[in-house]
């Protein structure tokens, strides 16, 4: 996919689907993103990113993936902002060279029958002739979770790094994990939070911590609030909070950064 600008190409996305045998759907990977670097800036990055989401979903496939080295702060500030998540509790494995060559010359006395000319379809066909299809092997997989896949997910707050938004910083968790259609924040709202609406989102505040006199501003009506009480925050529902407040946010659907207007 190129990304253009009067008429000479400046950017491109490469990808290729591949396939998740624990959710039983296709996916796709992006293997590069790259705007040369007098050109961005002005949004050919996000547009292209954006652009394969799109594609993602179209196809039918159930998640978008990537790498980012651990070191390139502004790529993951930037993928962040636009609600991806980072998978902590996966570790990329790689054999090349000398390695791979010894790894290949050695069958131990087995050698496994390679499916030569049986393959899937475009997507998510199943196995023909009689072999388990893969998503037989998912629905199996859905009963018996593959141990690095458990059946629920714990995060630590305090490890997810705080994004910039409209309120202060936000800490967010869940995005990925897809039977759950919401995202869970913790969001320390600073002095100067700016009065924003969701045209789609729901949102849930659960109070935390907040000064005495603390108030929420839902339609331009002040309403106090003390730690322990919960608001819910209907789509078209202009508000803010008035002073800093450290709030828990439960996000229906998952959280868009697109969908943030302001008046």
């Amino acid at each position: 996919m190129l990304a253009e600008e009067a008429g000479a190409v400046i950017g491109f996305a490469l990808f290729f689907h591949n396939y998740s045998t624990f959710v039983g759907e296709p996916g796709l990977y992006l293997e590069d993103l790259f705007v040369e670097p007098e050109h961005r800036g002005r949004g050919h990055g996000k547009a292209l990113l954006r652009a394969v989401a799109r594609l993602v979903v179209t196809r039918g496939c159930g998640r978008l993936e990537w790498s980012v080295l651990n070191w390139n702060e502004s790529a993951i500030r930037f993928y962040r902002s636009l609600g991806a998540v980072p998978m902590n509790e996966w570790t990329v494995y790689r054999l090349m060279g000398d390695a791979l060559t010894a790894a290949a010359s050695r069958d131990g006395g087995r050698t496994p029958r390679l499916l030569a000319g049986r393959g899937i379809d475009r997507f998510s066909s199943p196995l023909r002739g009689g072999e388990e299809s893969l998503s037989e092997s998912s629905e199996k997989r859905s009963v018996m979770p593959h141990e690095s896949q458990k059946p629920y997910r714990v995060v630590d707050f305090t490890q997810i790094p705080g994004v910039p938004c409209p309120c202060g910083t936000a800490r967010r968790a869940f995005a990925d994990v897809e039977s759950f259609p919401g995202t869970v924040h913790v969001t320390e709202i600073a002095a100067d939070a700016r009065r924003h609406y969701h045209r789609c989102l729901t949102e849930t505040y659960f109070i935390l911590e907040c000064r005495d006199g603390a108030m929420m501003e839902l339609d331009a009506e002040q309403v106090p609030v003390r730690p322990g009480m919960c608001v819910l925050i209907p789509p078209g529902v202009r508000h803010r909070a008035v002073g800093p407040t450290k709030v828990l946010l439960v996000v229906l659907p998952k959280f868009d950064p697109d969908d943030e207007w302001f008046d």
